[in-house]
């Protein structure tokens, strides 16, 4: 646990895909992530969904990971 807290206090902001990346095969958000993100709050270290997808279509993994106020890169960016 202390690890992970050093790690996290040289951490700045994240940015991740969804695809391959946090999703399982199964199309769910990993539960593992889910358990850091409230660390990831307390450090007030931003977290950044990047995918291909539509605003719509990543609407329900940001509400999962409870990224209510952050912003989320869509249509590759564009």
């Amino acid at each position: 646990m202390m690890e992970r807290i050093a790690i996290i206090s040289k951490i700045r902001l994240i940015i991740s895909d969804i695809d391959g990346t946090i999703l399982t095969s199964n199309h769910q958000v990993d539960d593992q992530l889910i358990e850091v993100m409230p660390e990831l709050e307390k450090a007030k270290i931003p977290f950044v969904l990047a995918s291909a997808h539509s605003p719509l279509g990543m609407q329900p993994i940001a509400h999962k990971l409870e990224l209510h106020d952050n912003p989320i890169t869509c249509y590759n960016g564009a």
